[in-house]
């Protein structure tokens, strides 16, 4: 994966969380939030990741 693109770190997360595997998408986006912190897309998605595992007060921080 090219280091400065997060584009693939935010497909994989998608990916595993439509497979509803809600821990590991968590970190892919973890990792497109690094590359660029300012996009909403990887924000929502890591939220309802952490909501499906229950983890409302996660869900609702940074």
């Amino acid at each position: 994966m090219q280091p400065n693109n997060d584009a693939p770190w935010y497909n994989r997360g998608k990916a595993l969380r439509n497979l509803r595997r809600f821990k590991k998408p968590i970190f892919s986006y973890d990792k497109a939030l690094a590359i660029k912190p300012d996009l909403h897309d990887d924000w929502n998605n890591r939220g309802l990741a952490q909501d499906n595992l229950g983890r409302f007060e996660e869900a609702i921080k940074p």
